[in-house]
């Protein structure tokens, strides 16, 4: 009989999940692109938030966690799967690319 317990099974993240924050790894994240708001008001895409964040989107809560590059979320905001989505919850926040700072309101 040995004196060690059995491995627990569900214990241990998947595999391939970031260990850090038990998500999926960057690689895997989904690819389907949205739109969320950011601190400032306005509307960026999930797949080029700028400010070197990444988004880990939950299409089914409608939620979107920013990461910093070391893992740790810097914002949480609603997911929106399209502009016609953006329309009825009434965001009318400017669309801004990835390249405009975070901390500044509005186009460059």
């Amino acid at each position: 009989m040995s004196p060690h317990a059995p491995p627990l099974r569900g214990s241990l993240p998947p595999e391939g999940a970031d260990p850090a924050w038990g998500g999926p790894a960057p690689d895997r994240m989904s690819s389907d692109a949205g739109y969320f708001m950011d601190w400032d008001g306005n509307v960026r895409r999930t797949d080029d938030p700028g400010g070197g964040y990444r988004c880990d989107v939950d299409r089914g809560a409608r939620y979107v966690g920013v990461l910093s590059k070391s893992g740790a979320l810097v914002h949480e905001a609603t997911f929106y799967k399209d502009q016609a989505a953006l329309d009825k919850a009434g965001i009318k926040g400017t669309l801004v690319p990835g390249s405009h700072p975070w901390g500044k309101e509005g186009a460059a």
